[in-house]
């Protein structure tokens, strides 16, 4: 059951991270070189490494998001254990330590990206 959930999740995240793709309009491209029409939208590389970027920072937060559950159900169920409390307490800080490497590095791939795209 969790692993179905988890599938449905990342579906949905990689149907959404494509969304912009899909919501173009598709009346067709004309080709200055030969002048024909086409039906797909042409993408640049720095579109396509930016929805890339974009796509893993989605994933590594949802990820980031499972762990930090698993570790309050396992929290909650230590019964006062002290292994399965310090365990959660590890997963929990390492969840929140991936969260913000993912969001710093997010982050350069965004100034980069905006930086390049204005054409400096």
């Amino acid at each position: 059951m969790a692993k179905k959930l988890l599938m449905g999740l990342i579906a949905g995240l990689l149907l959404l991270s494509f969304t912009p793709l899909m919501a173009q309009d598709f009346t067709g491209w004309q080709s200055s070189e030969t002048g024909s029409v086409s039906p797909l939208p042409t993408v640049g590389v720095g579109a396509t490494v930016w929805r890339f970027a974009t796509l893993l920072f989605y994933l590594m937060a949802l990820l980031a998001l499972v762990f930090i559950i698993y570790a309050a159900i396992i929290l909650v169920t230590a019964s006062g254990d002290p292994g399965k409390v310090e365990t959660a307490r590890h997963i929990i800080m390492y969840a929140l330590i991936a969260l913000a490497i993912g969001v710093v590095a997010y982050g350069l791939v965004a100034l980069v990206y905006n930086y390049l795209r204005q054409g400096h």
